[in-house]
C-alpha cells in the first residue's frame, strides 16, 4: 500500500500510469477495510490522486464511488482518530476542488457530513471541511441553497 501512496504522490506521469494500471478502483474498495490501518492509507493514495490539479484524475476517483465509503468513514468521526479523520476529510476536500467543476450531484450528498465536521474541535479538519465547503458553494445559487433545499432567487 505505500508503493501506491508514494507513486500517487510522484509526478504527473506517475500518478497517470498507475491510473491506467487500475489503480483506482480497487483503492476505492479499500476504503472499506474492516482492517483500521487500511482505510486511511487509501484515502491518502486518493487524496494524492487528486490533488495534482488534474480534474480528469478526480472525476475518476468520484466515478469510481469514493464519495459513500468515505462519507460512511467520515460518519463515525467522533470516535475515530483524528489523524484518520483528517486524512479522509483532506481527501474530501480534494474531491471537492478544481476547474471545472466536479459533478455536484456526486459530490452534494458530502454537504450533511462537512456542516458537522465544521463544530470539530481539530484545526486540520476544521480547515479542510471549510475548503470543502467553499468549492462547493463557489457556483451558482443553485448549489450554494442545495443544502437547504431552497429554490435560487432570481434577481
Amino acid at each position: 500500500m505505500d508503493i501506491l501512496l508514494n507513486v500517487a504522490a510522484g509526478a504527473r506521469e506517475h500518478v497517470e500510469e498507475a491510473i491506467k494500471l487500475g489503480a483506482i478502483p480497487p483503492l476505492v474498495h479499500l476504503l472499506s477495510s474492516s482492517h483500521s490501518e487500511i482505510p486511511p492509507s487509501a484515502a491518502w493514495a486518493l487524496a494524492n490522486i487528486t490533488s495534482g490539479h488534474v480534474p480528469n484524475f478526480r472525476d475518476l476517483v468520484l466515478q469510481a464511488g469514493a464519495m459513500q465509503p468515505l462519507l460512511k468513514l467520515l460518519e463515525d468521526y467522533q470516535t475515530s482518530d483524528v489523524k484518520s479523520v483528517q486524512t479522509y476529510v483532506w481527501t474530501l476536500a480534494n474531491i471537492c476542488r478544481g476547474t471545472p467543476k466536479p459533478d455536484f450531484n456526486l459530490v452534494s450528498p458530502s454537504l450533511q457530513t462537512l456542516n458537522k465536521l465544521i463544530y470539530h474541535s481539530d484545526g486540520e479538519v476544521l480547515i479542510d471541511a471549510c475548503w470543502a465547503l467553499y468549492h462547493l458553494s463557489d457556483g451558482t445559487n443553485e448549489h450554494i441553497l442545495a443544502e437547504s433545499g431552497q429554490a435560487a432567487k432570481s434577481f
